[in-house]
């Protein structure tokens, strides 16, 4: 019996639903996506200094705060999620425009109401509201749709990722990937061009999306995705004390060396472990999602998850 939402009710749902579905990805989706939008509103703080408006940032006041973000900065399992669900739709012969036009729609479209929505409010704003109240605003209205160019970039990768078939060819991957950037944080460090240079490192949302793959393909035992997990959580604690690398995995003002704008080699590592660990907590989670109530908060919120 369909609800008065529109929604169909937990039960009917739960039928609908095909038994092979991965339904742990789903929940990893929409709780990574409730997770970056819930985060950036609490850090959120704004304040007035000499006459302006000023966005301001927990983080900047709180080392806790910062040491927090190695549990709560979760985008990585968006991309980690995304690549896995993207594993059965993308076959060899596939034309690939048509297939990535198909994947960018279902993200654009509700990315255009909501510039449509902000074009207008700023019309309406910009007579009503002091400049320095109006700019910064306009600033954030747009701020937090960057990471929606750089999972078109990863899924317009996926006839590459599609390619790894074997646990030997995903770590070659993130190995490569992680050397990389490793190179790119080195020239970031000591050439006056590195700030710059630093956004090559994009690339660090290939490696919870090479995860993904080989998540969907069975290719990552429990115990290997334990294994290095622990391997570079060691390591990412090497790299911050004897490193030149901030406690914060989300960018603060002022940071020598950011870790999410451009990405670092601390957010690689990192996004290797969230990626392990989704592997490892996957069957939980899935029997989790079979309850029909979680199920229908998982697959009604993923119905609307680019919009939030």
């Amino acid at each position: 019996m369909t609800s008065l939402t529109g929604f169909p009710s937990p039960a009917e749902l739960a039928e609908r639903t095909p038994a092979d579905r991965d339904r742990a990805i789903d929940v990893i989706r929409i709780t990574a996506l409730v997770g970056v939008v819930v985060g950036h509103t609490v850090m959120a703080t704004s304040v007035i200094r000499g006459g302006v408006l000023r966005w301001d940032n927990l983080l900047t006041t709180s080392t806790t705060f910062q040491a927090l973000t190695w549990i709560f900065q979760i985008m990585p399992l968006f991309f980690f999620a995304g690549a896995a669900a993207c594993v059965p739709s993308w076959r060899p012969g596939t034309n690939w425009g048509g297939w990535l036009m198909k994947r960018a729609a279902r993200l654009f479209r509700p990315v255009f109401y909501y510039l449509s929505f902000w074009a207008v409010a700023l019309v309406i704003f910009y007579p009503l509201l002091p400049q320095h109240v109006y700019e910064p605003v306009a600033g954030v209205s747009i701020q937090l749709l960057w990471f929606l160019g750089a999972y078109v970039l990863v899924l317009a990768a996926m006839p590459v990722l599609s390619r790894i078939t074997s646990t030997a060819r995903l770590a070659a991957s993130v190995t490569a990937v992680y050397a990389m950037i490793a190179a790119v944080d080195a020239v970031r460090l000591h050439c006056s061009a590195g700030p710059s240079l630093g956004y090559l490192n994009l690339a660090v949302w290939l490696i919870p999306a090479m995860f993904g793959v080989a998540y969907r393909r069975r290719l990552l035992t429990r115990a290997r995705a334990i294994g290095t997990a622990a391997i570079f959580l060691a390591t990412n604690v090497a790299l911050l004390c004897w490193g030149p690398y901030e406690l914060s995995l989300v960018g603060i003002e002022g940071q020598r060396l950011p870790n999410m704008s451009p990405p670092s080699l601390l957010l690689a590592g990192h996004a290797i472990i969230l990626s392990a660990l989704a592997v490892v907590a996957a069957p939980a989670i899935a029997r989790w999602a079979r309850r029909p109530r979680v199920w229908w908060l998982a697959a009604i919120g993923n119905s609307g998850a680019m919009t939030l």
